[in-house]
This record gives C-alpha cells, structure tokens and sequence, in this order.
C-alpha cells in the first residue's frame, strides 16, 4: 500500500481505496486458491440402492459411490453428480435414478455417468422416488409430490392442490395405489396424484419415514416402532413400538429368506412372520451419540448403516459385529464454528466424530483425547473449542454438554459443576466460549455461564432460562457481547452487553434475525453475523449498524474471524468474504472451494501462515495468508513467543516484537503468580495512551496491541504484576 502513495497523493480518498481494491481483486485473480487439506476424515452416507451386482450410496456434498463388494469397498461413481448431495434412488428397466439437492439425474451404465433429468424438477430437492403406474414419481422437501411419464424427461406437479407446499418423508406405490407421508398424515391416490384423500386412522400424527412393501403386506416405520398394513396400505393396525425409547428412529427394512430386518442407531430387529412380532440381536461394535444415522440396508450377504461423519458400518453375521467401512470414500468432515489455533497447531471439532489436530498445516489430521470409539466425546457435535489458559482446551458440545483437557487434549473431563440439563436428560448445546478478565464465557441453549477457575466449575450469569438461547459471544477485555433470542416476555431478541467480565448483562439492540456469530478487533470494534445480514459497532458494543457491501444481499454471517484491527473474514452459505478495511467493503475469496451449495463456510481460524476454512460438508481447507496482504512476519513471531511462553523460562520479564513497530506491537511477558496485571503504554509526558488491566494465572503471556494511531516517537511499557513493574521502550517508525 505504500508504494502507491508517491503517485496518488493528490488522488481523492475514495480513489486511493479504490485503487487498493482493484489491485486487491487482481491479485485475488491470478494468485487467490484454497485447498482442501487432508482431514479431518469423514463423509456423510444417506442412502442406499441395490441395483443387480452394484451397492450405490448416495451422500451429501459427494455424489454417489459404487461398490462390487457389498459394501466393504467404494469408489466413485459420480461423473456428472461430483458436488452433489444424493437423497434417493430408484431405477426401471433402462435407468437409475438418483434424486439430489438440484433435482433427478439418471444414469444408463450403472452410474459410471450421469445427466439431469430435471425438466420441471431441477430446483427441487428430491427426498423420494418410486415407479409404479407408468409413472416416476418424485418426493420433494417444501414442493410435494412431481411426475415423469417419460423416464424424466419432463416432470409435472402431482400434488392435486393437497401437497403443494409439503415435505414428502416416505413414499411407496402398492396395488395402483401411491402412498406418501406428508404434514404428519398418510396421503393416497389412485389416479397419480390428481386426487388425494387423507388417512385419519392409526397413522394420523406419526411421521413415517420408511415403507417396506411385499404383496399386500406394507410395513411403515415412525421412529422406535411401526404400523402394518394387510390391504395393500388401505388401513395399518395401532402402532406397534419396538423400543422404549421414543428418540430412537429406524432406519429401514430389508428382507431375506423369509426373514424381515430392520435397525436403529443400537442394533438390528428381526421378524419371522412379516412383522407381527420382532426379536431383538444382540450387536457390538456400532457406534452412536448425537449424530444422525440415516439408513439400513442389506447387499448379499452384508448389513449396512449409513451415518454422518462415518460412512458406512458393516455387518457380515446378520448384526452381531460391526465395523467401520470407508475405504473409498472422500475426506468431508462436518465443521461447525469450532477451529481453533494454539501455536500454529490447529485443533477442529467435527460434527459428530469428536476433534482432531494437525500440527503440518492440515496435510495430516489425528484424533485426540481418547482410543474408544464408543466415549460420548469420540461421538460429539462439537460446537466450540477455546483455549483459555497454557494446556486447557474446552469443547463446548450440543447434547452432550461441556468437556474440558488439562493436558493439551490428550485427556478429557466431562464438566458438568453448575450446568444445566435440558430436554430428555440431555446437555445443554455449547455454541461459544471466550474469556474476559479472570472469567471464561460459554454461550448456551440456557444462556451464558461464567467460570472463574478456567472452566472446572461454572455459576449462572443474569442471563439464563431454559427459553434463553446464546448463540454467539465476544469480548474487548471486560467488555463482553453476546448473540441472544429469548422467548420470555418481555422478548429481548438481538445484542446483550456486559461491562463486568460477563457476570451481568443489560439489552442493547434487538435484530429480526439471530445474531449467530461474534469477534472482537480486541480494541473496540464488534462483528456480528446473522441468517440473514453482517453488522459492526464501532463503540465496543453500544450501538450497531448493517454492514456487508460486497456481500450478496440477503447473506448472513455463519462464522467471523478478525486478524489485527482491520482484517475481517467472514464464511457464509456463499463461501468467504474479506475486507482490509474494517468491514467497509467485502470481496469474495472463495475461488478453489467446491461449488455452491458445497462451500458453506462455518468455521474460520489462521496460525501464522494459513487461513482455515471449514466447511459444512466438506473437511478443512487454508489459503495463505499472505494471499490477503497480511503481514506474515508479524504473525511468525507471536507464534514463537507462544511456544516460548508456554513450556520454558523466559530470560528477560519484559520483551517487545518488533521494535521499532509500525501497526502492530507484540509484548511479552511472565507473571510468577496468579493475580492482576496492568499493561500501559505511555507516551514521554506520561500520558498513558493503551492500558488493559486482566487477572492472570501465572505463566508467559503474549499481547499484541495496535499501535497505527499512535504517532512516530519514544513510548514506554509497563507490565505491573504482584507489585512489581517492568519498563521497556518501543519505538514507533514510519
């Protein structure tokens, strides 16, 4: 940037800006590319197909993949579908049929190829599809129910005025009968959907997601139990649970040698006399938790389940023994709002497979804090990850509450002193944590917590309730904002603000829209992202106003990271937009990442080289972040300095990086025990000009403070801890 002000000096303000940005974009253009790293390992499997000597899988954000071996190998069967998320298949005599996030597409060879199939369709997301009556039928989420008469070439709305606007979770076509679960009813027609009747019987308010249809005979499963039908689906008897627990959910029939199968996330169910009564197997090896398990199936000889995160589990002695089977399948982990860097380590939790950490730039990805797969931490959705204090990590889960390592992660403690249970003896949802003064903060689905001792106990702010929903939080020292909707009167929906460390809050400013996400510039500046739009104060908080030009309209903000006072990224269903100027305008630095809807951005961190990137449904990816203009030397020596303060002696109580500084300056110091500790900063008529006061345990600590207002010349440092006081000189140079 300074290059340019010898030849612009006469240039108008909003010229040099521009001109900045231009040469921004152009660099952007010829040198801006992400890259997916390597991890962390995982993909989400939806359904499966069993067309002659091929097993199909269709999952989200990867197409479909083929196996030759039921189920114990996979390789992609995808040219045409790569980026696709797959939801349903059905085939005819000449095609197969894959319903996607973007329509129907069929494949005449098996799937080695695929092209749209979408006249009519192709906006839709097809939930379900079956053939029966001359007829491709097509279930779609939020549009009902569409028809093909010729193989999908063209499609027309079947919803005869009843389903125009229904999600369609289950279909099957028995004895010239179409049959579809929508609204929380059975819906029939006979005449291909131009008219449809109402069931009102024994299935009226459950939600069927399988049909399991053999002659007359159709089995429906709703969540741990079913209905049965011995009229080709014109009644079902009363509704027969097979489990206790009404959160579990089955996943689907199968049938071989007279014997009917079914399973949930625990284990499979066996019926010798189609359904009237069921036999339990006893089953090891699967693993469960929070995470979805989304369908059963049986090829040959093989059982399978397909889940989030994991793929595909395997059973080849009718569900006694389990094992994980994803050779085959991509790297694309489920990343939420939970990336975090210590000492150019980084650390993600994933949507449901616990968290991980490469210490090479994400080339390779290791799981940590256990060896057993089946502890509630190995099968979490984790929400947050923040580093309080040298050696701790948090991970703040959904459902399984809060987890705390002293040791780097290497081991973990379920923390549960002072937090809330929620529905069905679950854990409250941890959505963020951060740190202002002596206290941790933790954003939940019962509002905001506070501990003193680094998170192994925990008291109620003034902000809690089991109606009170924290999504984001953030702090500028002992002032904290936070992400609130609240559904108790009177309804405070929008900014809460705390000047006290997060103990007490008062409303600052309602937003129609969740303020899901938050960051601080560590000064004064505030980020905030919702569904639907980006907003900034420049007061620490007080007051706040729409920002995001050069962001499409309607586009919230998932996720933010601030670099220095002025860097703002921020990840959205978009992907990822940057600005160098505080939020005044953004540019899109998404190119490399897979295409939309596959880019979804939720979680963003940096070490001192990279920019990460994680995504929704497709693992971790970096950029450098000198791509952005970002001074990397700066970062480099934080870097060092943390290693440093973290694991040896330091030989000077006082150091200063760089020095002479010009926008940034880096101050280490150590304190020898726990207490309060005063940064100033004062220029050389002793008027202090930065101060931050914080109570510290004892150890090395590094703070990086702008310094760019500040005017060239002599300033002095002062570190103030257990009464002693250390002085060092920085010189500011321009």
């Amino acid at each position: 940037m300074k290059n340019f002000k010898p030849y612009i000096r006469a240039a108008s303000k909003f010229t040099f800006i521009f001109l900045l940005h231009l040469l921004f974009l152009f660099n952007q253009a010829v040198y801006a590319q992400w890259i997916k790293t390597a991890g962390p390992t995982g993909v989400n499997v939806n359904v499966f197909f069993n067309s002659g000597s091929f097993l199909f899988a269709g999952t989200s954000s990867k197409g479909v993949f083929r196996s030759s071996n039921q189920g114990a190998t996979w390789t992609p069967a995808n040219s045409g579908l790569e980026n696709a998320t797959v939801l349903s298949f059905t085939k005819d005599q000449t095609y197969l049929y894959a319903g996607t996030n973007s329509g129907v597409y069929r494949s005449s060879n098996n799937g080695t190829t695929w092209i749209a199939a979408n006249n009519g369709i192709q906006t839709q997301l097809v939930t379900n599809m079956v053939i029966g009556g001359g007829f491709l039928f097509a279930g779609t989420s939020g549009q009902g129910v569409y028809r093909s008469a010729d193989q999908g070439n063209t499609w027309a709305n079947a919803n005869g005025g009843a389903l125009n606007f229904s999600i369609i979770f289950a279909m099957c076509y028995v004895n010239n009968l179409l049959i579809v679960e929508a609204d929380n009813y059975l819906f029939k027609t006979k005449d291909a959907g131009d008219t449809w009747s109402v069931d009102q019987g024994s299935t009226a308010f459950y939600v069927i997601k399988h049909f399991f249809v053999l002659g007359d005979t159709v089995l429906a499963s709703a969540r741990n139990g079913i209905f049965r039908s011995y009229n080709g689906g014109k009644t079902f008897t009363n509704f027969q649970p097979l489990l206790s627990d009404e959160n579990t959910e089955l996943l689907g029939f199968t049938f071989s040698n007279r014997i009917v199968y079914t399973c949930e996330k625990r284990g499979m169910f066996r019926s010798t006399n189609i359904g009237v009564t069921w036999s339990s197997i006893p089953t090891t090896g699967l693993r469960f938790g929070t995470r979805f398990n989304n369908y059963f199936a049986q090829s040959g000889n093989s059982f399978l389940i397909g889940m989030d995160e994991l793929g595909v589990f395997r059973s080849t002695d009718v569900g006694q023994t389990w094992s994980q089977s994803i050779t085959g399948f991509p790297h694309a982990s489920s990343i939420d709002n939970s990336l975090l860097n210590i000492r150019d380590t980084i650390i993600s939790g994933t949507h449901s497979d616990g968290v991980y950490r490469t210490v090479n730039n994400g080339t390779a990805w290791r799981k940590i804090g256990t060896k057993n797969n089946n502890d509630t931490l190995s099968n979490a959705i984790v929400y947050a990850l923040f580093n309080p204090a040298p050696n701790i990590i948090l991970a703040g889960t959904c459902g399984d509450g809060l987890y705390r390592s002293d040791n780097n992660g290497k081991t973990w403690k379920h923390i549960t002193n002072g937090l809330p249970y929620i529905l069905f003896d679950n854990y409250e949802c941890d959505n963020a944590l951060t740190k202002s003064g002596p206290n941790v903060l933790l954003a939940t689905t019962n509002g905001i917590y506070y501990s003193t001792n680094n998170g192994l106990t925990w008291k109620a702010s003034n902000l809690v309730g089991d109606r009170i929903t924290a999504f984001s939080i953030a702090a500028n020292g002992n002032v904290v904002v936070a992400g609130v909707a609240e559904g108790v009167s009177p309804f405070q929906s929008g900014i809460h603000r705390s000047t006290n460390n997060g103990v007490t809050w008062t409303f600052v400013q309602s937003f129609f829209d969740d303020m899901i996400a938050l960051a601080s510039d560590g000064v004064d500046h505030f980020y905030g992202g919702g569904f639907f739009g980006n907003f900034r104060s420049a007061n620490n908080g007080l007051s706040w106003s729409a920002i995001g030009n050069g962001i499409p309209p309607n586009t919230g903000g998932f996720t933010i990271k601030v670099i220095g006072t002025n860097n703002v990224f921020i990840g959205n269903n978009k992907g990822i937009y940057f600005s160098n100027n505080k939020g005044n305008f953004f540019t899109n630095v998404g190119a490399g990442l897979d295409p939309q809807p596959n880019n979804t951005v939720q979680g963003i961190e940096a070490n001192s080289k990279y920019l990460f990137a994680g995504l929704q449904t497709n693992g971790i990816w970096r950029r450098p972040l000198s791509d952005f203009g970002i001074s990397i030397s700066v970062s480099e020596i934080s870097a060092k300095i943390n290693q440093q303060n973290l694991g040896e002696n330091l030989k000077d109580k006082l150091r200063i990086y760089p020095n002479p500084a010009i926008n940034e300056a880096t101050i280490q110091y150590q304190t020898k025990a726990t207490g309060e500790v005063q940064l100033i900063i004062s220029d050389q008529l002793g008027k202090a000009v930065i101060q931050s006061h914080e109570f510290l345990t004892a150890g090395g600590y590094t703070k990086t403070v702008n310094v760019k207002h500040l005017s060239p010349g002599i300033y002095l440092v002062r570190v103030v801890t257990n009464g002693q006081t250390n002085v060092a000189k920085l010189l500011i140079a321009r």
